[in-house]
Formats: structure tokens, C-alpha cells, sequence
């Protein structure tokens, strides 16, 4: 019998290490990953998924992710436009918001993802 939900908190890995152990699930129904890391690829979220975690109902997911306060908003659009594809929105019906905290001592910025 495999697992059909999965929570991981303190996530902080490589994207290829997620998907090398979310291979390990294929029967997923219910995802939720919590944590720091660059794991936020939305057009190759939607690949692995629509090809390893087709059963994957739910998924939620709270990213923080620290960058350049170089970046613009143009930058966050670009990060966050993949999803908003097909898939994302009328297919599976998961919506992605980012939260932009500003930390000007740090001169860096956080961006928070969270698919509600």
C-alpha cells in the first residue's frame, strides 16, 4: 500500500532531490510542502505532475525564498506566470499567490508562495 498524502515541513532541498523522492509516490492525493529553496519552476511543476502525480488532488505549497532587492516586479511576474496556465487554473484549479516582504537591512527581499 503506498502513501496517498504527504506533508513536509522544513523543506530544503534541490528540486531534482523533491522529484527524485516524490518519484517514490506515485499514488499521491494530497501534497503540501513547506520550506526555503528554489523549488518553484511552475512550468515543470505542472510537467512532473501531469506525468508522476496524476492522482494529486491537493496541493499546497509555502516557499520563502530570499533574492537581490535588484529584482523588479516585472522579475516576479516572470516567476510567477507559468502558473497561470491552463493546467493551474481551470484544470486543477490552484491558484498561486507571492507575498513580497522587503528587508532593507538584509537588502534582500523574500518571496513567499503559497497556492491556496
Amino acid at each position: 500500500m503506498s502513501s496517498t498524502s504527504l506533508i513536509i515541513e522544513k523543506l530544503d532541498v534541490t528540486i531534482d532531490k523533491l522529484e527524485s523522492f516524490l518519484l517514490l509516490t506515485p499514488s499521491l492525493i494530497y501534497l503540501k510542502l513547506i520550506g526555503v529553496g528554489n523549488v518553484f519552476d511552475g512550468k515543470r511543476w505542472e510537467e512532473f505532475i501531469q506525468i508522476n502525480l496524476s492522482h494529486l488532488d491537493t496541493f499546497e505549497f509555502f516557499i520563502n525564498v530570499l533574492i537581490s532587492t535588484s529584482r523588479t516586479r516585472e522579475d516576479l511576474e516572470l516567476i510567477i506566470e507559468p502558473f497561470r496556465s491552463p493546467f493551474w487554473i481551470e484544470y486543477k484549479k490552484w491558484f498561486v499567490v507571492c507575498v513580497l516582504n522587503h528587508f532593507m537591512m538584509f537588502k534582500f527581499i523574500q518571496y513567499q508562495f503559497l497556492i491556496l
